[in-house]
């Protein structure tokens, strides 16, 4: 059993999950609360757990976040978009973010994405197809992306 179930088990509200956290401290060796979050920071953020904590905007370590960890993190909440270093995000990242909040399109670097990246973004948001680089793609990038916005064929060149 991993973490992030028990801590399902065990969570039935805020507190519940506070108390599950210092038990599993305890048995597992966790140092902190951080480590619990950002090791289960998918889980946690999906299952909207941290929105009933809250403390936790106040004692959360922000500064420790990579940019893997926002990508996950704001995917589910967006509120704290303000705290977050946009720099530290990698083209993997910002495809990611992207796929479940659009919104933060004004602020990505879109030179950070590479044709992989644009693949995976695409077929979930056609709509930033203007913006894409088509011709860094291989046969892969475009077998993928066909599959789930065939429309964008118009954008394959002909070799």
């Amino acid at each position: 059993m991993n973490i992030s179930s028990e801590i399902l088990k065990a969570c039935r509200d805020a507190n519940a999950c506070i108390d599950a956290y210092r038990l599993l401290r305890r048995a597992k060796g966790y140092r902190n609360f951080y480590e619990v979050i950002v090791e289960n920071l998918y889980w946690v953020s999906k299952n909207k757990i941290i929105k009933n904590w809250g403390h936790f905007e106040k004692h959360c370590k922000w500064e420790k976040f990579d940019g893997w960890a926002w990508s996950h993190f704001l995917r589910y909440q967006p509120k704290f978009a303000d705290r977050c270093p946009w720099e530290k995000m990698g083209g993997y990242d910002w495809s990611f973010l992207l796929r479940d909040q659009p919104k933060f399109s004004d602020r990505c670097p879109w030179k950070k994405l590479d044709h992989y990246d644009w693949s995976r973004l695409l077929c979930v948001q056609p709509q930033f197809a203007d913006r894409c680089p088509w011709e860094k793609f291989d046969g892969f990038d475009w077998s993928l992306l066909l599959r789930y916005q065939p429309q964008l064929e118009k954008f394959r060149r002909k070799k």
